[in-house]
């Protein structure tokens, strides 16, 4: 089975990633290595791309076979030796090409995974070259796992001064935000390894003024024992906006507000008072669930931050979120007794996550429409979202009068009951789940809460085991049964 799925995924991959060709059409020798490769003669499949290369050495199209044959070889056959020929030929041959970079990375792969640590270093940090100087950039997670696995081949090595030049190299690249945080981060740890406590404190205090918007943020606010020996700073406005973060999660928004307020209101430098802004902005207009206004100030803040570490973000927020929010709401108030705008913009309200303000127009919808069992599902998350469990008992209970095998919503309001206490009840409507969906390992997993709720736990672990049995990879049944 598994090489089946190994083939399925070659064959994918030559199928969908391939560029445009130089030719009119796709070569003759792709179409017959496609369908060789689905017929499982991979020999035969290397042999067609093999003379297309002899004849096309120069083609557009000549690296995406050479990735082709590497992948047939390395995935399927098993035969390092020649997949990573294969890659070398990229590398050598077609170094400016898209493929390049990852090539030499899988190329990397290989020699890591022989253990030659210094060798794989240098293979990682030439992917890492390649990858600086094409045309077309890797993603940023592709840049920092590349960079992570140089260090750590370097540390296996025995290196840390190289592991210190891979994080400095990829620094002076301006990379973008994402990669420098977590370069600067992992370099201030390979500095605190290396006893050299100043030039840490530098690095990780490089992180909080430049990049607050990282993940690597927090990490290098609980090094302050350590910064704080070697450079003042004015720790108020970190921490007003790491606690910020925390509420936010919470979703104790107007508190989140409050620190932000404190943020723009202290000394803080302008990367931080500019995450603070865009966080002030958010806040407001989901607890106003004003969009209108909310798209009118990120235009603002978009105009005044072009390219900024939040711009990405705020761009994504006004075209994906809030503008179809805002523009529904316009249809709304031009037509106050229209049903279906009502419904829709009680949807938009829900994807942005403003359950309160979606409950009046959902509400209104209906009682325009009172037998619209799908709009009464959606008024019953919004008052679950708001915190009203009743009320979505009783929305969700009428829906069901209507759709009685719903998966989706047996199992929510089975959760409800069971969130109040009532396992007995949670337990009937999980059964009828089952019942609806018998092959549905999360149908099982539910079964096992409710059962577990109601003091029952031998028979809680035999539905996480059902559940198991259907989906090996079920990971919280095999998390609750850790419990029991």
């Amino acid at each position: 089975m598994m090489r089946s799925i190994e083939v399925v995924l070659v064959a994918a991959l030559l199928l969908g990633l391939s560029p445009a060709p130089a030719r009119a059409e796709a070569p003759g020798e792709f179409d017959e290595a496609s369908l060789l490769i689905l017929r499982g003669d991979y020999e035969g499949a290397i042999r067609a791309y093999e003379a297309f290369l002899a004849a096309a050495p120069d083609d557009r199209l000549a690296p995406v076979a050479s990735m082709a044959i590497a992948n047939v070889r390395l995935a399927v056959l098993r035969d390092t030796t020649g997949g990573e020929a294969a890659l070398d030929r990229i590398v050598g041959e077609h170094r400016s090409s898209r493929w390049a970079a990852d090539a030499a990375r899988r190329r990397a792969e290989c020699v890591r995974s022989r253990g030659a640590w210094a060798e794989a270093g240098e293979e990682y940090e030439l992917a890492l070259q390649i990858a600086s100087a094409a045309r077309a950039r890797q993603t940023d997670d592709w840049t920092n796992e590349t960079a992570a696995a140089a260090a750590d081949c370097w540390e296996r090595a025995g290196d840390r001064t190289r592991t210190i030049e891979t994080y400095s190299r990829l620094l002076d690249g301006s990379p973008p935000p994402a990669v420098a945080a977590a370069a600067l981060y992992r370099l201030g740890e390979s500095y605190e390894a290396e006893g050299r406590a100043a030039s840490a404190a530098e690095s990780y205090g490089r992180v909080l003024e430049s990049y607050p918007s990282a993940g690597e943020f927090d990490r290098a606010l609980a090094k302050r024992a350590l910064i704080e020996k070697h450079r003042p700073v004015d720790w108020a406005p970190y921490l007003d906006y790491s606690e910020a973060t925390r509420l936010i999660a919470e979703r104790d928004f107007p508190a989140a507000l409050a620190k932000c307020d404190a943020v723009l209101a202290s000394s803080a430098g302008p990367a931080l008072r500019e995450c603070a802004e865009y966080r002030k902005i958010t806040l407001e207009t989901v607890l106003s669930a004003d969009f209108g206004a909310g798209c009118e100030r990120l235009r603002a803040f978009l105009a005044d931050h072009p390219n900024g570490l939040r711009a990405e973000t705020a761009r994504e927020t006004l075209e994906r979120e809030w503008t179809p929010v805002a523009e529904v709401e316009r249809l709304v108030r031009e037509n106050p007794d229209d049903a279906d705008l009502l419904a829709r913009l009680g949807g938009a309200y829900l994807r942005v996550r403003a359950p309160a303000r979606a409950q009046g127009p959902l509400s209104r919808a209906v009682a325009l429409r009172p037998d619209d069992a799908d709009v009464r599902l959606q008024l019953g998350y919004a008052r679950l979202g708001a915190g009203d469990t009743e009320g979505a008992i009783a929305d969700i209970e009428h829906y069901l009068e209507k759709n009685p095998n719903s998966p989706a919503a047996l199992n929510q309001i089975g959760y409800l009951f069971l969130g109040r206490g009532d396992a007995e009840t949670a337990i009937g409507y999980f059964h009828r789940y089952i019942d609806a969906a018998p092959d549905d390992p999360n149908a099982h997993d539910s079964m096992g809460e409710g059962l577990l709720g109601a003091g029952r736990a031998r028979e809680a672990a035999a539905e996480y085991e059902k559940a198991i049995a259907i989906d090996p990879s079920f990971s919280n049944s095999y998390f609750m049964l850790g419990r029991i």
